[in-house]
């Protein structure tokens, strides 16, 4: 109200009238923006402090004009006046105002600047610069929101410095952004750790291994504790990283460390210590010798020379002790020297070449026999180009003897003589002298068979002629060495043991006539002997439900009654009803083909039964088919009361119901007999009152016990197979 307080001085017994009038206040203010485009869209808010019952809040906007507003018809209190959200920073941002005047003004909402949000998900440091500018300033981030002004409007770029990695080092922001939000989502972390060393002993780095991709690590600092690793690894990632040195030797040669979800120091991983380095050369440059450095407990390594004759090998651990040597075929090789240096001395190498002499093919599969020398022999076989080389052989004369079925050779026989570090090369030509036969085995099922020997016997004039072969694992077989102009007979051996047991082949014989090439396309089939019987059994019920009580069992009784199987009639594979009942086949595991006699019982778990008769027969055929019925007889005849028991029963309580309820019957026969047996009726009941006669309980079952006194004798049942 207005005024708050009104002073009256009383002179006369009538004063004027006191008037309170209620204040309704005016609140006005404005708005100081840095460039007038940012005030467009600002709005006031009043907003009662405390009991605002009566009081409501109010939004006015700010005049586009002189960015001043005003407020009318406030009450009396205290009010918050503040801006509506945006994007800018203030000096202060909301005003606190106590309306006790008619007018009332608020002091100017002054903006410093515009707002920046980061939203972060580490700490980190940011360094704000603004574009054309070379000024710069440390933003510090925690982890969280953080609101942070910019005292121009205009573009600004933000360097992410911290341990974390993100999706871009550097972020750009322009203050006419809609969104005033920054994102700082870290994806990597760094984790570091050190290789332990007294003293700085030369380079070292890292080969790493992250998921697969491989990288080495520049030069790694050295600090007080040894050298520094540094590995910017997300959450899911693993690095397997080998430190490296021309001269250390470090403990774990190899350590995988898994990323975490911040960055952390692991300490000390590594242990460097001098270690003992293997290096040297051959003498003269030798490429491709394989030297091998092996440890006191076995362990080896090996490296090869390269072009210039050198080889290296990392440090190695220098409390072991080591032996290194070095080969390549068709050489000595003697050291190493104090150097690591090996002095090389070529030996002595035979090439052969062997062709066929019709086309010049390589004949591969030669066997060659070479002996001579300080009691040197070798056999060897050529290889798909023809060729072996005998190497490292000392000076002198070698006997050499190639030998091939179906073919002759010019020479048949050389000798070689062969000079220190000398490589000679003889050349051998085969000539056709006989010919193959070849050919495929398989089982009844087109299934290859292997290691069947096929034999093919000459015929005729050449009857002392044979020749042998075994099939591979795809079934294919040649036959070598058939003389030219002769027959065969080629069939399979017979073999009755053992696992390729073989009854018989189709054809039983395969009759090639004079041979004057190579022979293709022979088939053979072969049966094996039968070595097991199988024995499937029908079981019929003819109740469904007798099928759970059932149970097969197999007995050999040409060994003391052997069981060779028993178990339940299965029928959970199969839908069987009282309306769908065909039997349960029950597949018995095969039986031993060995003529024995053998016997299938049937039993049932029900108590009243009869053992059925167990079906007979021999094992000297591949399958027997045997069906058994089980149906049950009823061994007890239900005992049934005797007809003329039921009627004895029924007298009695129609007498019990006449006695107990005589008063009704009288009246009831009196109606419909008649006065005379009325009469009758009731002299009776006078006499039964006059005796006092009851009807005991017990008299009435021991009656009925008499009724029943007589019962059959149980007749077992029979079951029927």
């Amino acid at each position: 109200f207005f005024p708050k307080v009104q002073t009256i001085e009383v002179k006369a017994e009538q004063t004027g009238a006191i008037i309170f009038s209620q204040l309704k206040a005016t609140i006005s203010g404005r708005v100081q923006c840095i460039q007038k485009s940012d005030c467009i869209g600002l709005k006031v808010i009043l907003k009662p402090v405390g009991d605002s019952s009566e009081k409501n809040d109010a939004i006015i906007n700010i005049s586009s004009a002189d960015n001043s507003y005003q407020i009318s018809d406030i009450y009396p209190g205290i009010y918050d006046i503040m801006l509506s959200s945006n994007k800018l920073c203030w000096k202060a941002d909301k005003q606190t105002v106590n309306v006790n005047n008619i007018n009332v003004e608020i002091p100017t909402f002054i903006q410093t600047g515009y707002s920046v949000v980061f939203i972060s998900s580490h700490e980190t440091q940011v360094t704000s610069k603004m574009a054309g500018q070379s000024a710069e300033e440390i933003i510090k981030i925690n982890k969280g929101r953080l609101t942070y002004c910019l005292e121009k409007s205009g573009s600004y770029s933000f360097q992410l410095n911290s341990c974390h990695s993100y999706e871009s080092d550097t972020v750009t922001y322009n203050t006419d952004s809609p969104i005033n939000e920054i994102f700082l989502n870290a994806q990597k972390h760094t984790t570091t750790f050190i290789i332990e060393a007294e003293m700085e002993h030369g380079n070292v780095t890292a080969i790493l291994n992250i998921d697969g991709v491989k990288s080495q690590t520049p030069f790694l600092p050295f600090n007080k504790n040894g050298y520094e690793i540094k590995l910017l690894l997300s959450p899911s990632e693993t690095a397997v990283i080998i430190p490296q040195s021309d001269i250390l030797y470090f403990t774990p040669p190899i350590l995988s460390i898994n990323g975490n979800t911040d960055c952390e120091n692991l300490g000390s991983k590594f242990k460097a210590v001098l270690g003992v380095v293997f290096q040297g050369k051959i003498i003269p440059p030798l490429p491709g010798v394989l030297v091998t450095v092996e440890t006191e407990n076995f362990d080896t390594l090996m490296a090869e020379t390269d072009d210039n004759g050198v080889y290296k090998f990392p440090p190695l651990d220098k409390s072991k002790s080591y032996k290194i040597v070095a080969k390549k075929d068709s050489y000595v090789l003697i050291g190493p020297n104090n150097e690591g240096d090996f002095l090389a001395h070529k030996l002595a190498e035979i090439v052969i070449e062997v062709f066929d002499k019709a086309d010049r093919t390589p004949l591969q599969g030669t066997l060659l026999s070479l002996s001579g020398g300080d009691s040197y022999r070798s056999n060897l076989q050529t290889n798909e180009f023809g060729q072996i080389i005998f190497r490292s052989l000392s000076p002198g004369e070698y006997f050499l003897r190639p030998m091939m079925k179906e073919y002759s050779f010019e020479p048949n026989s050389k000798i070689i003589t062969v000079n220190e570090g000398e490589t000679v090369t003889v050349e051998l030509i085969g000539k056709r002298v006989a010919y193959s036969a070849y050919g495929h085995v398989t089982s009844l099922n087109k299934e290859p068979e292997e290691n069947i020997v096929m034999v093919a016997v000459g015929v005729g004039n050449c009857s002392h002629f044979s020749e042998e072969s075994t099939s591979e694992f795809t079934g294919q077989f040649r036959i070598r060495g058939l003389q030219p102009y002769c027959s065969y007979d080629i069939a399979v051996k017979n073999n009755f043991n053992g696992k390729y047991a073989i009854e018989r082949s189709a054809p039983k014989v395969i009759h090639v006539p004079k041979i004057t090439k190579d022979i293709h396309g022979l088939q053979l089939v072969i049966f094996r002997p039968i070595t097991h019987l199988d024995l499937l059994v029908k079981v019929y019920a003819k109740n469904p439900e007798h099928y759970k009580s059932l149970r097969l069992k197999v007995v050999c009784e040409s060994s003391s009654s052997a069981i060779v199987y028993t178990g339940r009639v299965d029928t959970a594979s199969v839908t069987i009803t009282t309306d769908f009942n065909h039997g349960v086949l029950v597949q018995i595991p095969p039986l031993p083909f060995d003529g024995k006699t053998y016997s299938v019982h049937l039993e049932s778990n029900l108590n009243n039964k009869l053992e059925p008769e167990p079906e007979l027969f021999v094992a000297n055929s591949s399958f027997k088919y045997v069906e058994l019925d089980f149906i049950v007889k009823s061994n007890v005849t239900e005992q049934d009361i005797k007809q003329t028991s039921v009627w004895t029963l029924v007298l009695i309580f129609s007498i019990m119901f006449a006695v107990y309820n005589i008063d009704k019957v009288s009246h009831f026969l009196k109606d419909m007999l008649g006065g005379y047996v009325a009469e009758i009726v009731n002299s009776t009941s006078k006499k039964t009152t006059a005796n006092d006669y009851a009807v005991d309980n017990d008299d009435i079952d021991q009656i009925v016990q008499s009724i029943n006194a007589v019962k059959r004798k149980p007749k077992p049942k029979k079951t029927v197979i």
